[in-house]
């Protein structure tokens, strides 16, 4: 009798589990945009990622999109994160969510030069330097007396510093100082930054 209970108990803890996983992997499939907030609220925020990907695919929701790529940044996901800021990039929607996202709260810089910030820092962290500077150029608005330094510049700075690599900072210096961007407080000590960091 007790063989025929453990029997039983272990048949419906076994039915228990394969439809336990089916139901995960229906939901997965069908509704990835609540696998997304079901993970990041287990603080699963690479998955969840992940997940948001997978909406946007299924939906076009370019918030999905943008959580996508964001979280693969953090998560040192270069490679999603630069075929995901990619993609965002090229979104005919993506202009009109930046000044949406413009409106919404007061910000340094606008939200446009914030996410090709991003996206040309995971260019240089993945070795594309030339792709980083060229985000840059992309992103930068015209000014009163010649090109707004954008966002980009600072953020492959920053990262260029941070990982001590003199050549590009020597060659990225003597870039800025003929690029044509407007002169600046901000510009000049980003050349500065980056000329210490290539005589180290």
């Amino acid at each position: 009798m007790g063989k025929l209970i453990m029997k039983t108990a272990l048949i419906t803890l076994s039915v228990t589990f394969v439809l336990a996983i089916s139901v995960f992997g229906i939901v997965s499939f069908s509704a990835p945009g609540a696998m997304m907030s079901f993970s990041a609220s287990l603080g699963m925020e690479s998955v969840s990622g992940d997940y948001a990907f997978a909406e946007y695919e299924r939906s076009g929701n370019l918030s999905c999109l943008v959580r996508a790529a964001e979280t693969a940044e953090k998560a040192n996901a270069l490679s999603s994160a630069d075929e995901r800021f990619t993609l965002l990039l090229k979104d005919e929607k993506f202009p009109a969510y930046c000044a949406e996202k413009d409106g919404e709260a007061a910000a340094p810089v606008s939200y446009k030069q914030y996410v090709y910030g991003l996206a040309a820092g995971v260019k240089y962290r993945l070795g594309d330097r030339e792709g980083a500077l060229r985000l840059a150029l992309e992103s930068a608005e015209e000014g009163a007396s010649g090109k707004k330094l954008p966002y980009a510049v600072i953020e492959i700075a920053v990262k260029a510093q941070e990982k001590k690599d003199a050549p590009f900072c020597k060659t990225f210096a003597e870039w800025l100082r003929t690029s044509g961007f407007e002169e600046s407080k901000t510009l000049q000590d980003i050349i500065n930054l980056l000329e210490e960091c290539a005589n180290e």
